[in-house]
Order: structure tokens, then C-alpha cells, then sequence
């Protein structure tokens, strides 16, 4: 066990290599979750992975909801939720993805780096042949299934599923608001529709902003996502 820090924040972790360098990873994140998160609310990590922004963000919410795919990294994510005692019963994990349909479907893992490598998708690596399937639930499904009601706040990190999971949830998003901090990955886009269904979501918003709390405009937006290969942005009412 090692204890890991970040900003004004620690917790305890299995001695994984990554945590060397979390120090220094996505520095972003941490200002946007200390800013949208509260201890009024609940918020929704979709994409834990091993627990690197959950464990931090159970620090400050009301209660946090950790959702990951990947099997082998479920089981370091339940490891590392259990080696903080004080956060335990503020976390409840969901082995399975958010999608646009509930159901199974084929999670593929990296075909060089294979599982637990945080870059398990939906829509990466389609032609590898190491793949296994996953529970699916909708966002709004998922909601249902927890019977979350305070929530404010969601992350959504998917290594490309986004272009399913955004368009699918724009009435839900549109009745509830939540703040939203999203990776957006857009070299996973290859048809037009994955990012005008994106778009059009984004548009129930006033405001949106890129991770460096530049305003953006549907428009602006629309240029970065076909200049870059990753884009973390804010979409909120607040």
C-alpha cells in the first residue's frame, strides 16, 4: 500500500506503477472537481478505472458513484476503495459500461497493452481480438437502477463511447442539468453524426468551456474537435 497525493488531498492505493506519476496527471481535473463537486450532492464517474479521480472526488461529494468496464481494473478499483475506510461507504462502484442501450455488449481492450491499461473501449480497437462482454446500461437507466436522486455533476471519460452516450442522453441530460466534464475523443468520430449528435446535446448548455476555462461556442467547439485527437470540456448551467 502507498499513499498517493494530490493538490491538498491523499489517499491509499495498491502500489501500482501509475501512481508515480499522478503528481503530475491531468492536472485539469483537480481545479474542475473541486469547483462543480459538493458535499450537497452526489456525483458520477463514468470511466473509474483503478480509481484515480473517484478517490478524489469522494473527498468532496455527498456520495460518488464509480462505473468501470473493465474487469481487471474493477477489481484494483474495489482494492483501492477498500484500502480508505473513510470513503468506502461513499462510493458505490458498477461493474459494467453506460451506453446507449441496456444489455451486454463488446468491451475490446487495447490488442498490445490488453486490460487494465485504462484504454478499454467501446469503439477502439474493434478489430482486436481480445474483447469480452460487459454489462450496458443507459444513463438514465443507471439512475433508475440506484435510485441516485441528488446528483449535479458527471464525469465522463470513455475512450470514445461518448459519441454514443451523449446524443442517447439529451433528453435526460436536458430534464436534470448536471454539470458535465467530458474527454472527448474525436479521432473516434468517423462519421459526421457522431460529433453533430454530440453538438446538438452540448446545446441544451449556456455555457461551455475548454479545460483551460475558455468559453466556447457550439462553433469553436466544432473546429477544436476536428484540430485535436483529445478534448476535456465543461458543459453547465452554472
Amino acid at each position: 500500500m502507498i499513499t498517493v497525493k494530490q493538490k491538498n488531498r491523499s489517499f491509499n492505493v495498491t502500489e501500482n506503477p501509475f501512481w508515480a506519476k499522478y503528481h503530475y496527471w491531468e492536472p485539469f481535473t483537480w481545479p474542475i472537481f473541486e469547483k462543480y463537486i459538493d458535499k450537497d450532492h452526489s456525483y458520477i464517474d463514468i470511466g473509474a478505472w483503478i480509481g484515480t479521480t473517484v478517490l478524489y472526488g469522494a473527498q468532496i461529494a455527498k456520495h460518488s458513484y464509480a462505473i468501470e468496464p473493465d474487469t481487471e481494473a474493477f477489481v484494483e478499483l474495489k482494492e483501492n476503495i477498500e484500502l480508505n475506510p473513510e470513503l468506502e461507504n461513499k462510493i458505490t462502484t458498477y461493474q459494467g459500461c453506460i451506453n446507449d442501450k441496456q444489455g451486454t455488449v463488446k468491451l475490446h481492450a487495447h490488442p498490445e497493452k490488453k486490460w487494465n491499461s485504462s484504454l478499454s473501449s467501446l469503439v477502439y480497437y474493434a478489430n482486436s481480438r481480445v474483447s469480452k462482454l460487459v454489462p450496458s446500461q443507459t444513463l438514465e437507466s443507471f439512475v433508475d437502477l440506484f435510485k441516485i436522486q441528488d446528483f449535479n455533476f458527471i464525469k465522463i471519460d470513455t475512450e470514445g463511447a461518448e459519441r454514443l452516450i451523449i446524443p442517447s442522453s439529451k433528453e435526460f441530460l436536458k430534464k436534470y442539468k448536471p454539470t458535465l466534464h467530458l474527454s472527448l475523443h474525436p479521432n473516434t468520430f468517423t462519421e459526421e453524426s457522431h460529433v453533430e449528435g454530440i453538438l446538438d446535446t452540448l446545446e441544451i448548455y449556456k455555457n461551455i468551456y475548454n479545460r483551460d476555462n475558455t468559453k466556447l461556442t457550439i462553433e469553436s467547439l466544432r473546429r477544436l474537435l476536428g484540430e485535436v485527437q483529445l478534448a476535456d470540456i465543461i458543459a453547465t448551467d452554472r
